[in-house]
């Protein structure tokens, strides 16, 4: 499947130059002037990543990061800004960005920015061994198998943080370890690890069942 990048910019020059520059390299590409189309008309089905502004009118890269988050849609994110406040950038990092570059943008880097991108988060098999499922989910802690339960029933952040006592970004960053940890990036996503785990647990199940002895009476 081909790679889309996603590109939200409310500068229109950098959309265009950006735009151009990707699709020479054979990229499909998207652009949005702001958040609220982006959130509109983007599903997040296709693999790729998102080339987002951090300054933009109505609503920020970073907020648009954090709905991200909130709708479990881990989408690679490339923040791009003209100003280099270094706060921003820890806590978008901290939150998966995968990089994050300053205008004027050097083509050079965009470019080894999405292959950075689509090479460690971009491309997701449909499914997933049970086996394979099983070995990521252990690695999670206890805690976070329990966090992870509630996000598979449906839960926001606010509603975990506020049943677990916990600040949302608390809870939001455990969602991103998580995430990072069963190496997924949508809901979708953990939900086939969730379902390949107990497929898994299923035949164990029946096979130990299969063996029980059973005696002529």
């Amino acid at each position: 499947m081909n790679q889309l990048i996603r590109i939200v910019d409310d500068d229109e020059s950098v959309r265009e130059s950006l735009s151009m520059v990707l699709k020479m390299e054979g990229y499909e590409v998207k652009a949005w002037s702001n958040a609220k189309d982006f959130f509109r008309e983007d599903f997040m089905s296709a693999p790729g990543c998102l080339l987002l502004d951090v300054m933009m009118p109505e609503m920020t890269g970073y907020e648009v990061q954090q709905i991200l988050i909130e709708r479990s849609h881990f989408i690679p994110i490339i923040f791009i800004s003209a100003y280099g406040e270094i706060e921003g950038v820890v806590r978008s990092m901290k939150l998966g960005a995968v990089d994050f570059l300053q205008k004027p943008l050097d083509p050079e880097k965009v470019l080894a920015a999405v292959a950075k991108a689509i090479k460690n988060f971009g491309q997701r098999p449909l499914e997933i061994e049970p086996a394979e499922a099983y070995r990521r989910y252990s690695s999670l802690t206890e805690k976070e198998k329990h966090i992870l339960e509630l996000i598979d029933i449906g839960l926001s952040s606010s509603a975990i943080a506020e049943r677990l006592s916990l600040s949302k970004r608390t809870i939001e960053n455990r969602r991103v370890l998580i995430y990072r940890k069963l190496q997924v990036q949508s809901a979708e996503e953990m939900k086939r690890i969730l379902r390949a785990v107990e497929s898994r647990d299923e035949t164990l199940r029946t096979e130990q069942d299969c063996l029980i002895p059973v005696f002529d009476t």
